[in-house]
């Protein structure tokens, strides 16, 4: 018989080039099992996340939490533009004090200003 899985993967270009893309794997234990093999040369992660289907789901999930982060810094711009705040400085501040959304918000916020930007 055919199995099916569905195995949408996160961590981009650079996360494929170093092997490191998570693989959300929907589908029947068996089916997910054998793919495992395939999927190690470019993952470092292989999450059995449910049936076929709920890979793609878990993938739409975390892609929503990744564009609400990006609308939370435009926001997050207008305020402190409004405020008269430093962009390069709070992209700094983000930057240093934060690590999961940090260079993010700092690759937004420099992008949206006309001052190069600098390495740590």
């Amino acid at each position: 018989g055919v199995h099916v899985v569905d195995a949408p993967v996160s961590g981009g270009p650079s996360g494929a080039r170093n092997g490191t893309l998570v693989v959300m794997a929907g589908g029947d234990t068996d089916a997910v099992a054998r793919c495992e093999q395939a999927f190690e040369p470019w993952s470092s992660l292989v999450l059995h996340v449910g049936p076929v289907g709920a890979g793609t789901k878990m993938k739409l999930a975390r892609n929503l939490l990744h564009y609400v982060a990006f609308t939370a810094v435009g926001e997050a711009q207008r305020l402190a533009e409004a405020a008269g705040v430093d962009l390069l400085a709070l992209g700094e501040v983000v930057r240093a004090s934060d690590a999961i959304t940090g260079p993010a918000a700092r690759m937004r916020l420099v992008g949206m200003v006309s001052a190069p930007e600098t390495t740590p």
